[in-house]
């Protein structure tokens, strides 16, 4: 019983840490799509660099 304890923490484990790398490469993905300068972090999630400020990926909208 304590041997599955461990399995299923380990699984839970590899899943959020799957998930945090997929979403930090998808991140850096569009952010050098569009030659912008970006950070990831699980708890802030997508930030683009725009004039020197940090922006939310997700909030950012481009006006031409």
């Amino acid at each position: 019983s304590l041997f599955m304890l461990l399995l299923y923490v380990l699984l839970i484990a590899a899943l959020f840490g799957g998930a945090c790398i997929f979403k930090c490469v998808s991140c850096h993905l569009k952010a050098s799509k569009q030659e912008m300068e970006c950070s990831y972090n699980p708890l802030q999630g997508c930030m683009v660099k725009v004039d020197g400020k940090w922006i939310d990926y997700d909030r950012l909208m481009v006006m031409e």
